[in-house]
């Protein structure tokens, strides 16, 4: 991605930030530039002022690009609290999983840059990268796919041990006979 180089890309970047959060909370332009006169002073060299143009055209650029990777953090967020459940508690398998899931969000945010031409142009400038892609997406299925069968045939295993320690479960009486509210009372 290339640098932007307009008035407010020059600006320090708490004055950008302000740009954006205002844009961003549906702020009117003639709003914003009167609060970036209050920091005139920090203003860089050889801007003298902000116009709506100007302000319309960080909308378009400068402002999009904040918003994709707001997005892209908070995905990125969400991604590391599911890591930090996985990681909780005394189960060392979860260390399989969760790196399972670190690579499926890597390979998530890789795809998510990337539009329909680009893929298209992938597979037929470069089909052997293509063709790559697509192996370890399968990968990725396939491990998550085992991971899933590891999980239910243990969990299988641990029925049975419950069972041994003594639980029995029972079946609940008949909702028809005034014996079974009695056995539910009691």
């Amino acid at each position: 991605m290339t640098r932007r180089t307009g008035k407010i890309a020059r600006f320090p970047k708490d004055l950008r930030e302000l740009v954006n959060n205002m844009l961003d909370d549906g702020a009117q332009y003639t709003s914003i530039i009167q609060a970036l006169d209050k920091h005139r002073q920090r203003w860089p060299d050889g801007v003298n002022e902000i116009t709506v143009n100007n302000l319309s055209n960080w909308h378009n650029g400068g402002y999009q690009d904040w918003v994709h990777r707001q997005e892209m953090a908070a995905d990125l967020r969400s991604h590391l609290e599911s890591f930090a459940e996985l990681m909780d508690g005394p189960d060392p398998n979860k260390l399989h999983e969760m790196v399972l899931h670190l690579g499926i969000a890597q390979l998530y945010r890789l795809v998510t840059g990337l539009n329909r031409d680009t893929i298209e142009a992938l597979s037929t400038n470069d089909p052997a990268t293509f063709a790559r892609l697509l192996i370890v997406f399968q990968r990725f299925s396939q491990h998550a796919l085992e991971f899933q069968k590891l999980k239910l045939q243990a969990a299988r295993q641990q029925q049975p041990a419950a069972l041994e320690s003594g639980f029995q479960p029972k079946a609940l009486p008949s909702p028809t006979s005034s014996d079974a509210l009695k056995s539910i009372i009691s």
